[in-house]
């Protein structure tokens, strides 16, 4: 089992930090994760996210990706024998990242 944790700071609506937890087995085969949306306060907030190719995500840099005032992020994405960087949107009304689009990947062989 190994544990990875990582953040970005930036501009998440209420929100100011977004937080990657995940813990992984093996070659990525079991993966729990957890994304977090943290407030000035210190308010945590799940996110739930939602990627179907990769299951643990290690956060690089926000930006806003659609021009909507609030950030977005680009993360580094794993699977069972595969990773790529990935662009979550952040939809602060359903609390949920979304894939926008990948791009670099690499699959371990």
């Amino acid at each position: 089992m190994k544990q990875q944790k990582s953040q970005a700071v930036g501009c998440f609506g209420p929100w100011r930090v977004l937080v990657f937890v995940n813990q992984s087995a093996g070659d990525y085969e079991y993966v729990r994760q957890i994304a977090l949306a943290v407030d000035t306060a210190g308010i945590a907030t799940p996110l739930t996210v939602r990627d179907l190719r990769f299951k643990a995500h290690e956060a690089i840099r926000a930006f806003d990706v659609d021009g909507d005032g609030v950030d977005d992020i680009a993360v580094r994405g794993r699977g069972n024998r595969i990773g790529g960087t990935v662009i979550l949107h952040l939809d602060p009304k359903k609390r949920r990242l979304e894939y926008v689009i990948g791009g670099f990947a690499w699959e371990e062989i």
